[in-house]
């Protein structure tokens, strides 16, 4: 008798870990899942926040050198319009 209450208990105290291990297991799967869903949607926000101000800083380095390849292109055009185009003379 005592050997089956032994095992009897022994069985209860089986399931009743079994139990409490499947309940921390589905707690620890949602709150992954959840932690997951969190992680992804703050890494999109970063992406989009990444990509805008990276497309900021392209427009407004664009407007900084157009301008200034311009006022170089013109300045190369007129220098090269007062060059003399008469043949050198041989000095030697």
């Amino acid at each position: 008798m005592i050997a089956v209450l032994t095992e009897s208990v022994t069985l209860d105290r089986r399931a009743e870990r079994n139990r409490a291990l499947l309940a921390a297991e589905r707690v620890r799967e949602q709150a992954t899942r959840e932690a997951n869903v969190e992680y992804s949607e703050t890494v999109e926000k970063l992406r989009e926040r990444f990509e805008l101000e990276l497309a900021e800083a392209c427009e407004r380095r664009r407007r900084r050198i157009v301008p200034a390849q311009r006022a170089y292109n013109a300045a190369v055009v007129a220098a090269e319009s007062t060059i003399d185009t008469a043949p050198v003379k041989n000095l030697g």
